[in-house]
């Protein structure tokens, strides 16, 4: 993630950067950046591949290819890799509204989940508007609440990218 934290810099920011504090969070710009640069690059290929991830479940469940062949063997591996460009596309667009807020529509969220209006996380994406804006302690807050207790790697990353945050002081 460093490669793409640097090539997603400003020159304000490539001028900032000390030896000795490779990989750490340069700001949320810089991490929305990096996210999306990272999420562009995983649209570039998938957009390569000759088939989607659905045609490839489909051709899997299909009884034309014989267990442990070659032919069978690529398409899962391929659509291992697919998965992983998913991923962080889905990443992207979960975390960025965190890093950079929703504006409007984060404010929304954050007022109904914490002002008591009986409103309900019901998904990430719920949970990712709702942090905009928030302090440091009803973020954490809510990405305890919504997200530690999962086990996907998307809850994961996402608690990961909030204590990252926090150990930054953001």
């Amino acid at each position: 993630m460093q490669y793409a934290r640097t090539a997603a810099a400003t020159p304000e920011e490539i001028a900032q950067m000390q030896p000795g504090r490779a990989g750490r969070i340069m700001s949320l710009a810089n991490e929305a950046r990096m996210i999306d640069f990272i999420a562009n690059a995983m649209r570039t290929q998938l957009a390569r591949y000759p088939s989607t991830i659905e045609e490839d479940d489909a051709r899997l469940a299909s009884e034309g290819l014989e267990p442990f062949c070659n032919e069978r063997n690529a398409i899962i591996v391929v659509r291992g890799e697919k998965e992983i460009c998913l991923f962080w596309i889905q990443i992207a667009d979960l975390i960025r509204p965190i890093l950079v807020g929703t504006g409007g529509e984060g404010a929304a969220v954050s007022a109904m989940m914490l002002g008591g209006g009986g409103g309900e996380i019901e998904t990430p994406a719920d949970a990712a508007a709702a942090l905009c804006g928030l302090s440091l302690s009803q973020r954490e807050a809510l990405v305890r609440d919504t997200f530690a207790s999962q086990t996907t790697d998307t809850a994961r990353f996402i608690t990961a990218m909030h204590r990252a945050l926090k150990y930054e002081g953001r």
